[in-house]
């Protein structure tokens, strides 16, 4: 009797865990699907992301002025549309919760593009792509927190640009160590 118990709870548990599976469940359910709790609010996501896109834009437009290197300023011609590209999106969610987004030209609260302008010739790539590849794993971090989101319409924004992101993340981590073996052997 007792392990016919144990089997009928260990075959409740297998059936609540099919049940929340996201892989199994149609798309048009998406409200249904058992997901963890919003650990991060619509309002505070929008800001964050709005805020991150812009300094990106601002650093980017720098960066496609100032590189010597075509490579960097290619790279950075692509994040500036990435990021005009999330904030097109990002708008009607701003709007509809009331939000001001910030442009690149108000965004600079942790001194970045200062830095940046600051940097010697010889120094600027690199530390530009640092900045840019911090500033995207930032971003990572929030659209992968928003992809689990109950808000379908945010969760929906977020699979669509995690995979750009990434993307992007990955070419600057490449440029930056491509840009360090090149200064080692010159």
């Amino acid at each position: 009797m007792e392990n016919l118990r144990n089997y009928a709870i260990i075959a409740i548990a297998i059936c609540t865990i099919a049940m929340c599976s996201t892989e199994n469940a149609p798309a048009e359910n998406k409200d249904y699907i058992c997901r963890p709790a919003d650990s991060l609010n619509t309002e505070h996501f929008i800001k964050q992301m709005s805020a991150s896109n812009a300094k990106e834009l601002s650093l980017s437009k720098l960066a496609k002025k100032r590189s010597r290197n075509s490579k960097v300023r290619e790279y950075a011609t692509r994040v500036m549309d990435a990021c005009i590209l999330a904030n097109s999106d990002l708008a009607p969610f701003a709007i509809l919760k009331n939000i001001k987004m910030p442009d690149s030209v108000t965004i600079d609260s942790d001194n970045s593009y200062t830095t940046l302008q600051q940097s010697g010739r010889a120094d600027f790539d690199k530390e530009y792509l640092s900045m840019i590849t911090d500033s995207h794993n930032q971003a990572i971090a929030l659209l992968t927190n928003m992809a689990m989101a109950r808000d379908t319409a945010i969760s929906s924004f977020a699979d669509k640009h995690l995979p750009v992101f990434r993307r992007h993340l990955d070419e600057g981590n490449y440029l930056s160590r491509h840009l360090h073996r090149k200064m080692k052997t010159s």
